[in-house]
């Protein structure tokens, strides 16, 4: 089980939205914010599978602009996540996954990954969120109990127009070490 706790930087760039009636106020001005983020998750695993479940964004901030109110986190979102470690050789681990979202008046998603290991030190993967975007993983183990990310999303959809994509740093610290040495542990997004 864990907690989590950080810091969201909101950026709305309104001031670069052609609307069908220029002048509104509300797209005059960008939007920029830190906001406080905090979220709860389980996850049970075994040498070779896992299942976990999550809520990572607790709180429905809020940010005031002139005189209205933008809100983040609204409705939460709930995550599902499973994954399977098949040995393909002594030196190669495969490990399919998926993750299910479900938010409050949307359709369910999904995002399908697949990660390969060499050597149980060097991981390399690839995902699929279903209509949004391609991601490109790569993971270093440092030691036995700290590993290095890195991920990189290239969106696919009509956001694409919007966004360049984003990146992701991660430090993973097992503090008392894996299970055992020989399998990856189950690693989500």
């Amino acid at each position: 089980m864990g907690a989590s706790a950080g810091v969201y930087n909101y950026t709305a760039k309104y001031s670069q939205v052609n609307t069908e009636h220029g002048g509104d106020p509300l797209f005059q001005e960008d939007i920029s914010a830190y906001l406080p983020t905090a979220g709860i998750g389980a996850l049970f695993a075994s040498d070779t599978w896992y299942i976990g479940l999550s809520v990572p964004a607790l709180l429905q901030t809020k940010i005031h602009y002139n005189e209205y109110q933008v809100t983040t986190g609204a409705n939460c979102h709930y995550f599902l996540t499973g994954g399977y470690v098949f040995t393909a050789s002594q030196a190669l681990k495969v490990k399919p996954s998926i993750l299910v979202k479900v938010v409050k008046g949307q359709d369910v998603q999904f995002d399908f990954n697949v990660n390969g290991w060499i050597n149980n030190t060097v991981g390399l993967g690839v995902s699929y969120r279903m209509g949004d975007a391609l991601v490109g993983m790569f993971d270093l183990r440092v030691t036995p109990k700290v590993t290095l990310g890195y991920a990189y999303d290239y969106m696919i959809s009509n956001l694409k127009s919007f966004s360049s994509g984003s990146h992701e740093l991660m430090i993973k610290l097992e503090l008392n070490g894996p299970r055992n040495q020989n399998v990856i542990s189950p690693r989500y997004y």
